[in-house]
């Protein structure tokens, strides 16, 4: 199987912007669908709204295509993991797993932050495994229960 690599991506140029949309699309409608959201606004997030993102993207490629993508924030002395997708062209590859291991690796912050569905079993227990921890849940105005997760490194377990 041929291995991967991932790249900073220049998500200001329109083709890779482009690229990028495409990949959130359809990784986000399974998520939807996952979750029987009826409206789920990450589906509603335009290629102009990637462009002017001031977050980084990494981008998982294979075979030269753009198969998963992990969006990154640095906030003061932590890591948001914006967003973590996969294109179902390459579900069920470790794409998702070697994404994070990279981002929590390559920015070693102590402490790291994601949410998701709570309904979205299979991340749940991707970010478990990597250490995360359940801290907050909460209903969204689009009637989604979401879920907060954190890996703080600065605490002994």
């Amino acid at each position: 199987m041929n291995k991967g690599s991932i790249l900073k991506l220049n998500h200001t140029h329109p083709d890779v912007a482009k690229h990028l949309w495409i990949v959130f699309q359809q990784s986000y409608q399974v998520e939807a669908d996952l979750i029987g959201a009826k409206e789920f606004p990450p589906l509603k997030r335009m290629v102009s709204d990637l462009q002017s993102s001031s977050t980084v993207f990494y981008g998982y490629m294979k075979n030269e295509l753009l198969a998963g993508v992990v969006e990154l924030n640095h906030i003061k002395d932590q890591l948001e993991i914006c967003s973590l997708v996969v294109s179902p062209d390459f579900f069920r590859q470790g794409i998702a797993s070697q994404l994070m291991d990279f981002a929590l690796k390559t920015f070693n912050h102590e402490l790291c932050v994601v949410e998701t569905a709570a309904a979205n079993v299979p991340a749940i227990k991707l970010y478990e495994k990597l250490g995360f921890i359940r801290s907050k849940c909460w209903i969204t105005p689009a009637q989604i229960e979401k879920l907060k997760l954190i890996r703080d490194l600065r605490v002994s377990p």
